[in-house]
């Protein structure tokens, strides 16, 4: 994927080993250079840090590796490899043509305020390119929670319902058997009584044994959550 210098910036995101590049990588005549994605960097390079500094060879051009990407990062359909998108008026997506935008909206600016902006930017980009008229008249700000689950966004809703739904039961099951679990411990408890305790007493170690079920079955649906994501 060839991206431009602020993007790494501009989502907040740092190589794992080394850096990624700046603007000035987009300049012609710069030094090409590249960062690898984790999974390119895990099979082809043995994830090995001294990768950092080599040079690689792609399409019989070659790159200085400045860095390597964490395991999390994943853009533009998991690129394997991300190079500088040198503002050259030779290049094919010089234009825009075929170039995906990625910006963050400033405080206090919503979608439609944005959009009317670009709607008043994108003209005159147009003229600077000599495109038609009509060029970006349907430009459009979409939130990337929305690009990405969009379609899905009633489905999920279903999903997240269903699954509380089932919690609840689970909740209530649970409930009841701490409820059956008590009624059988009435003759303990009356004995309890009978040596002297008090109700804070008895309170207290039957708040204790729940807490303690309470946080085991909170640690392992934390795990399993995890591994199933």
């Amino acid at each position: 994927a060839r991206v431009s210098g602020n993007l790494f910036n501009t989502i907040g995101v740092r190589a794992l080993h080394g850096s990624t590049f700046g603007m000035e990588a987009e300049l012609p005549g710069s030094a090409p250079v590249a960062v690898l994605g984790y999974d390119l960097w895990q099979t082809k390079f043995n994830a090995d840090p001294a990768v950092v500094g080599r040079t690689i060879l792609l399409d019989r051009q070659s790159y200085r590796v400045v860095g390597a990407m964490p395991r999390t990062f994943k853009l533009l359909d998991e690129a394997d490899l991300y190079l500088p998108l040198t503002m050259d008026p030779d290049a094919m997506s010089y234009t825009g043509g075929i170039t995906r935008g990625l910006a963050r909206l400033r405080t206090n600016i919503s979608e439609v305020q944005a959009t009317a902006e670009l709607k008043t930017l994108a003209p005159r980009m147009g003229k600077q390119f000599n495109e038609p008229d009509d060029y970006a008249r349907s430009v459009n700000i979409v939130g990337l929670q929305k690009q990405i689950v969009g379609p899905m966004t009633l489905t999920l809703t279903v999903l997240f319902a269903a699954v509380l739904f089932i919690l609840l039961i689970a909740i209530a099951n649970v409930g009841n058997l701490l409820l059956v679990g008590a009624t059988e411990r009435r003759t303990e408890l009356a004995v309890r009584v009978t040596l002297g305790a008090n109700r804070a007493a008895l309170l207290r170690q039957l708040s204790a044994e729940s807490l303690l079920l309470a946080l085991a079955a909170g640690a392992a649906g934390v795990l399993l959550a995890v591994a199933l994501v």
